[in-house]
Formats: structure tokens, sequence, C-alpha cells
């Protein structure tokens, strides 16, 4: 006859398991881990913890008493290694402009497998992620024992306005100028863009916003070149191929569109004091233009860093807005007709990705083709 007794052993190390029948006994040794997640320093085993967007979380697996073993960790949301921003001028010239170079790009940096099989991981979360599991799962002697935390990652709340211009007509064009909304501010025109920001930030979230902006865009411009007997239409084009950073000022680190930037303590709700605008203007040079095509398209981001050491800049915002436009006249010496073709979208608020890009859009350089 078998007896079967469900055991379960509360405090780690090695027991010794005895049973007697009649005049017979047996023992039998135990050794019993304990498996715990420790989240800067402190045990969370069965708890729950959380953190705030963008800063830097210690994670360590524990087991008692020590022994050798295997790990992987299960991380929810979207956490990185590291997210980095570059923004360093240079000395190089762009050709056929004014400006120097500045190296710039932005760049998510992950963990490969084998690190997140490690004692220790240090992740970033990128995204506000509500209450879910996070795990780690440890292998002892062929068996495996798997300890869970509930996480949560908080973000500022930010609330933005944005529009795009809804004047009629909303793409102008005035000699060798074409833009949205406006040339310059004091058109008394509303611009092509604007959007309002205010940010509130809760516990432990005093830190920095700024205002990214990417762009994509594809401007062809069709001009008449004219030598001995040759008449010869070129077609100059400006494309980024991709997403690349929409920013002028050529100080180091300062990436942020229109200087915009606004630091807050915790517990705060504060508004930028400025409505942030764009009004995408092109200057045709010369007579000899027949065309001008372009097609853009934006992504504006608010962007924050809460305050303290080991943080980094996540997207808490993100609003898109796109135009396009094209104008064309006979020839070179003809008349241009008073209004340009084109549309202009809504600005769209949505769940933010993280902004990656490589080049800054004054550093494209153009290109030429000759058309037949």
């Amino acid at each position: 006859m078998a007896i079967k007794l469900p055991v379960q052993w509360t405090i780690p190390g090695e027991h010794t398991l005895s049973a007697t029948c009649g005049e017979s006994s047996v023992e039998k040794k135990i050794k019993v881990y304990k498996v715990q997640i420790f989240a800067n320093y402190e045990d969370v085993t069965g708890g729950s913890f959380s953190t705030v967007v963008g800063k830097r979380v210690k994670l360590e697996c524990r087991v008692t008493p020590e022994v050798e073993f295997t790990n992987e960790w299960a991380l929810p949301g979207k956490f990185v290694k590291n997210y980095i921003i570059t923004y360093i001028p240079t000395d190089r010239d762009v050709p056929g402009t004014s400006y120097k170079a500045v190296d710039t790009r932005g760049e998510m940096v992950f963990f490969t497998d084998s690190e997140l099989s490690q004692t220790i991981v240090q992740p970033y979360w990128i995204l506000a992620k509500s209450s879910q599991a996070l795990d780690v799962t440890v292998r002892v002697n062929s068996r495996n024992k798997t300890a869970t935390t509930d996480f949560s990652a908080n973000a500022p709340v930010v609330h933005t306005t944005a529009t795009t211009t809804d004047a009629t007509p909303a793409i102008l064009f005035r000699r060798t100028q074409l833009g949205l909304g406006r040339f310059s501010p004091s058109d008394n025109l509303k611009p092509g863009f604007s959007m309002d920001v205010s940010v509130t930030t809760g516990s432990d979230q005093a830190g920095c916003f700024r205002i990214l902006q990417l762009i994509d865009t594809k401007r062809f411009y069709t001009i008449i070149r004219s030598s001995v007997g040759t008449t010869l239409r070129v077609e100059i084009a400006i494309d980024s191929d991709g997403f690349v950073l929409d920013r002028k000022n050529e100080v180091l680190g300062q990436w942020n569109y229109q200087n915009a930037e606004l630091c807050v303590g915790s517990h705060r709700t504060v508004s930028f004091p400025e409505p942030i605008t764009d009004s995408p203007t092109y200057l045709f040079a010369g007579n000899a233009i027949s065309g001008f095509v372009a097609n853009e398209q934006f992504r504006t981001y608010v962007m924050y860093q809460p305050a303290g050491d080991a943080t980094i800049w996540v997207p808490v915002k993100l609003v898109t807005w796109q135009w396009d436009a094209s104008i064309n006249r006979a020839s070179a010496s003809a008349e241009w007709p008073s209004l340009p073709n084109g549309s202009v979208s809504s600005a769209m608020s949505l769940t933010p990705d993280v902004p990656e890009w490589s080049g800054r859009i004054l550093d494209i350089v153009e290109t030429e083709e000759i058309i037949p």
C-alpha cells in the first residue's frame, strides 16, 4: 500500500524528509531553491512594481541558496537597451548651400537573446504599459522554476491640439515662392501647421519635454538649360528617401524643433509658451524653372526625458500631417498659373512609435537628371 502526501517547501535550503512504517524507516535529502526578482534592489517577487518611461530599471534574478543556474527574462511592453539621439555639427560643407553638415541620427539599441539570459538586465521602457506579468524562468539541475511580478510603465499625460490650415487657398504661390499656409508671419495668415501642447506630470515624473520633427520629402524642379544650339530640360530632385530630422540650428545637442523645450516638476500641468508651427515654403532660384512638385510627410513628436541619471528621451505623443503641391507652365518664359494644385491632410494624433532617422533635411544634396 502506498500513501501519497503533497509537500510544499517554503524555506530554501537542504531538508530531510523521513518516513517510518512499523520497524522500517527511510530518509530523503531534499534541496529547496527560492527564485526572486529584484527591481532596483527591492524584492518584488509575487508582488508588483512600476517605473516611469525613460528611466533605467535594474532587474536582478537571485536564487537561494547559491547554486549554478541559467535564466531567461520575459519582459512585457516596449523596452530597449538604449535609445541614442546624436546631433553633432561638423565643418563639412553641404554642396550647393551655405550650411555645414550635421551628423545626426536616432537609433534604438536592443538586447540580444544572450543578454536577456543574464542574471542582471537593465532595460528602459520607452512606451507606457498597463499592468502585466514580468517573469524570469530559472533552470537548476534540469528543473525549471518561474518567478513573477506585476509590472507597469507610466508616462506623463500630454494633450495636443493640432491643426493644418483651413485657409482658402491653403497652398500659395507668389512669383517664385510656393508654400503652405503663409510665407512669413507678416502675411497675417494662419501657419500651415500649428500645435498647442500641454503636459501633466504625476508622481516621480519631473523632467523635460522637447519637440522633435521628422520629414520625408520629395521635391522636383524642372528647369530649362540652353547652350550653343542645345536646349535641355533638367529635373533637379531633393529626395530624403525616408524620414530625416527637420532641424536648422547647428548647435551641439540641439535637435529639438524650433528650440522648443519645457522642464517641469512632478505633479504639475504646464503648457509650452508658444504653439509649435510650420509653414513649408520653397523659393525657386532663377527664371528658367518651368515646374515644381513637392510631396512631404511630417511626424511631429513630443519627447520626454525624466530628471536624474540613467534616463533617455522617449516619445509621449505623435502628430502626423502632410501636404503636396505642383505648379507648371508651358515654358520658362510663360506665365505661371495663379493657383497651384495640391492638398493638405488633417493633423492626426497617433500612438507614438520611436523616432529613428539618419541625416538632416538641410544636408540632402540635390541630384540632376536630363529629361528626354
